[in-house]
């Protein structure tokens, strides 16, 4: 790809990395640390099922046989069977990948995360409010 967006792009300038992820059979992600990885999530919004590993917070967001397959980090072999079985067995690759879809649209979002991070700052005691310029005011005031 001759030009690819920045890191920093918006999400809708990513619509390459979707269509690419869309159109690929499995996606696997042999990982021996990992907390969630974001790959792993757009993989899961583009509708890829996913054999991943279980390690770091991989296995928050992958329910074994629910809505991908999960393997022992090490484990090339059954690594390579969940391959197959995915590449073999259309039908419950097709099922996974909506599970995984439905999964990141009602878990991982980006309205669920500003929903998630507004409620952390609520229990803080942190008000929401128009944000300011830089020169201005601090952005966080607490409440009374």
């Amino acid at each position: 790809m001759a030009t690819s967006p920045p890191f920093a792009a918006v999400p809708a300038s990513w619509d390459w990395a979707r269509d690419l992820l869309a159109q690929c059979s499995v996606f696997v992600l042999p990982s021996y640390a990992e907390c969630v990885p974001v790959s792993l999530l757009e993989a899961m919004a583009a509708g890829c099922p996913v054999v991943a590993t279980t390690v770091g917070g991989i296995p928050d967001v992958i329910r074994d046989g629910e809505n991908g397959l999960l393997v022992a980090p090490g484990d090339p072999e059954a690594l390579a069977a969940a391959m197959r079985r995915l590449l073999v067995d259309r039908e419950l690759a097709c099922r996974l990948a909506a599970a995984a879809r439905e999964t990141v649209r009602q878990g991982h979002s980006v309205q669920r995360s500003l929903e998630d991070l507004g409620r952390i700052y609520a229990d803080l005691g942190v008000r929401s409010g128009p944000a300011r310029s830089r020169d201005s005011a601090p952005r966080l005031q607490e409440t009374s």
